[in-house]
């Protein structure tokens, strides 16, 4: 079993210091995503854009401090969820001291340092990884995964997990470090409690 690179593991911390980052995830078998998503450092998170059931619905979530916001469909108004904790078992600080909108960001590197096995492949480093999340039939079970690097920064990470029996895989694409456009909290005139 090898532990974690030295240059893999330099390339998380440093990615996870970044002031900001857009970010690109891909679900295969989840709600089409448009657009990036963006992280602000220390507590902006704004997804991108989900479309779900054959687009009827487009969701839209931003996370600041320990709010949670979503905008429905059409730039409708937005529904203020006040204490994020309350929906989530987790502290303020989640694993690793990082703010919800971090652990949006970058939860896949905090599962890349629990991983083991790793082998370095054209253009990254392979891995095994085994975390249980949920209970029951709609158990997931992530297997493994690669990561790679660019210039110091994780680039990509790819995660393979078994959702329901069902073998999945998807990914984390981060680019514009530290250029990422500001995330703004919704307009007041367009929250509802």
């Amino acid at each position: 079993m090898q532990r974690i690179p030295s240059t893999v593991e330099a390339a998380i911390e440093k990615t996870l210091a970044v002031k900001s980052i857009e970010l690109r995830i891909s679900f295969p078998s989840g709600p089409a995503d448009v657009g990036p998503a963006i992280y602000q450092a220390p507590d902006r998170f704004a997804s991108p854009t989900s479309k779900t059931g054959h687009g009827s619905l487009s969701v839209r979530e931003v996370v600041i401090g320990n709010h949670e916001y979503y905008e429905p469909t059409g730039g409708g108004r937005w529904t203020g969820i006040l204490g994020f904790l309350n929906l989530h078992p987790m502290s303020v600080r989640g694993e690793d001291g990082l703010t919800p909108a971090a652990l949006f960001a970058f939860g896949p590197l905090i599962g890349v340092r629990g991983a083991s096995d790793f082998g370095a492949r054209p253009g990254g480093f392979a891995f095994r990884l085994s975390i249980e999340l949920g209970v029951g039939p709609t158990t997931t079970r992530v297997t493994g995964g690669f990561i790679s690097i660019s210039h110091g920064y994780v680039r990509d990470v790819t995660i393979d997990e078994i959702l329901t029996g069902r073998a999945t895989t998807y990914s984390y694409t981060y680019s514009h470090i530290d250029t990422a456009p500001p995330v703004a909290a919704p307009p007041e005139s367009r929250r509802v409690s």
